[in-house]
């Protein structure tokens, strides 16, 4: 199953930003270009969605609703610790690298 909740590094790596610029979006209402997040316990996870939306928005193109469409091809990403994150787009893949 692939996740659907990335930890703030994870969705950093994704984004290719640096943590800090990820902590700026989560700052920001996400009406006001900033990026969605929820909070289980003490932890900040970030939608999956959340970033397909903010890019979307970026971009100047409304986050396109979710269809029954399979899925499309997944960006595998790798961390230090071997933990996998898998980040889908809606037009397919685009500015991933691997980790380590």
């Amino acid at each position: 199953m692939d996740p659907i909740l990335l930890t703030p590094d994870e969705a950093a790596k994704a984004l290719r930003i640096s943590r800090s610029a990820l902590y700026q979006l989560l700052a920001r209402a996400p009406d006001d270009g900033g990026l969605e997040s929820i909070h289980i316990g003490t932890s900040r996870r970030i939608p999956v969605s959340s970033l397909h939306d903010w890019v979307a928005r970026q971009r100047g193109v409304s986050p396109e609703p979710a269809s029954d469409d399979p899925a499309p091809s997944p960006i595998v990403l790798q961390s230090a610790a071997g933990l996998r994150v898998v980040v889908q787009t809606p037009k397919g893949v685009a500015g991933c690298r691997r980790t380590r």
